[in-house]
């Protein structure tokens, strides 16, 4: 009855959430998500009064959600995307939401497949939500219900049947690039050009791939995608040599050196399918060129380690980047000199390192439940924002070597879980507030590390800090 965290998340567990676990007195974070859970949520929930996080998206959940959430109080984040969740978010529930006039809640942010305009048509999509945030992407604002590419035939259209009675079928090769458009893998500009790197991925599939997949085979879009991948990035110049076998080779793409497989189950009755990937680890690999952000972003990721990688680039103002990072337990672009300027979708992810590059910019107001941001060594201008503050769940943040001005905000303060605060080599004045200092390890919190540009003791020091453990004066 004392557990206060219950994290859980990117196992293989199943079956039903019990109602019990929403009868621990003093609960205050549930992350289930990644899971294969199924079922209803139960009416239970609203005597989890404690409740502050519960993290259910990417889980076969369904029914609707339950009345009695609107009970919770104290709730500040909940996540229910690809689920099979349905129906209205009540009102009372919105009335949960910190921002809403009249509300009575501290929810920032409640994350659905949903509509936040128009809810025509959502029985079998998502939730009909006038407070959520809405899944981003290119297919509207929610996730279509397929989640991931290796399931199936799908929703979309396949190749229609020949109209001429004695006309021959069509080839295997007609059949591929149709299932390549049809669920809107690559842009059919990009791979009908048969110098793209879509193109060649796609030739490479048809023609040259020892195994000669079928359309029908589960495995065939990612084995696709991580081809496009490799085309993109220059791989004939990649360095990586260790246990894996080389990409585009005659095996399993899951057996491919820096790709990691899970097994998943899907939607609708889809079944249970091995070999899927969740995870690309190609750092320090000599990749170059631009990030395939949308063939990448319908794969079933929760990592992403593109670290070191100093010729690689990303496409900031793409409509996948949102889609890509959304669903990410981990996204690591550090020392890898990415140039752009920073904005909300690149802090999805729960864990993000962009440490050594070259991006500027300033920092958004809106967390999503992050665990650790290292953006040191950046190019970073502005104020460092209040709304940090909501970042509940933040246990390391390195903003230390940018050009970040002004004072710290109050708000650092309710940040109980944080270990790790580098602020040093900044332009930043004032005093350190009286709360953040409350966190520190001598103070009986548990951050161990307050580092700042400052100068104990000193009356007139531009930065004034009693209690940072290691002071850059």
């Amino acid at each position: 009855s004392k557990l206060k965290e219950l994290y859980l998340h990117d196992n293989l567990l199943s079956g039903s959430i019990p109602d019990s676990l929403f009868s621990l007195g003093e609960i205050q974070s549930v992350a289930l998500s990644n899971n294969d859970f199924a079922g209803t949520l139960t009416e239970r929930i609203g005597t989890a009064r404690t409740l502050e996080v519960l993290r259910l998206d990417d889980t076969r959940l369904n029914g609707t959600l339950p009345a009695s959430l609107s009970q919770l109080d104290k709730l500040e984040i909940l996540s229910i995307q690809k689920t099979r969740i349905r129906g209205n978010v009540s009102a009372d529930t919105c009335d949960l939401m910190i921002d809403v006039e009249g509300g009575n809640g501290n929810l920032r942010r409640l994350n659905a497949d949903c509509d936040d305009e128009d809810c025509d048509g959502f029985g079998s999509y998502g939730v009909c939500c006038q407070c959520c945030d809405c899944t981003p992407g290119e297919y509207g604002a929610y996730r279509p219900s397929i989640p991931c590419y290796p399931y199936g035939e799908g929703e979309f259209a396949s190749l229609p049947p020949p109209d001429e009675e004695g006309s021959l079928p069509p080839s295997r090769s007609a059949l591929i690039i149709q299932k390549i458009i049809d669920y809107r893998v690559s842009d059919e500009s990009a791979l009908l050009q048969p110098s793209s790197p879509q193109g060649m991925a796609a030739s490479w599939i048809i023609y040259d791939d020892e195994l000669q997949l079928d359309s029908s085979d589960p495995s065939l879009l990612q084995r696709y995608a991580m081809a496009v991948l490799y085309f993109s990035t220059n791989g004939d110049n990649w360095q990586r040599d260790d246990a894996g076998a080389a990409f585009l080779s005659n095996v399993s793409a899951c057996d491919w050196s820096g790709i990691s497989c899970t097994s998943t189950c899907g939607w609708g009755g889809s079944p249970c399918i091995d070999g899927v990937i969740n995870s690309i680890q190609l750092e320090y690999n000599s990749l170059s060129g631009t990030v395939p952000t949308k063939e990448l972003s319908g794969l079933c990721l929760n990592s992403l380690n593109f670290r070191g990688n100093t010729g690689l680039s990303l496409d900031f103002d793409s409509d996948s980047v949102p889609l890509l990072l959304s669903d990410l337990y981990e996204f690591d672009f550090s020392e890898s000199d990415l140039l752009g300027e920073v904005n909300e979708y690149l802090f999805y992810p729960s864990n993000v390192f962009l440490n050594g590059n070259l991006l500027n910019g300033t920092l958004p107001e809106r967390y999503y439940g992050n665990q650790r941001l290292h953006l040191q060594y950046n190019l970073l201008s502005g104020p460092i924002p209040d709304g940090l503050g909501s970042a509940g769940s933040l246990r390391e943040l390195r903003l230390d070597n940018n050009f970040l001005a002004g004072t710290i905000p109050g708000s650092l303060g309710q940040l109980g879980e944080l270990e790790i605060l580098r602020l040093e080599n900044n332009e930043l004045f004032g005093t350190v507030p009286g709360d953040l200092c409350d966190l520190t390890f001598d103070n009986g919190g548990i951050l161990e590390d307050l580092w700042a540009d400052c100068e104990q003791g000193v009356e007139d020091a531009e930065l004034i800090c009693s209690c940072c453990t290691k002071c850059f004066a």
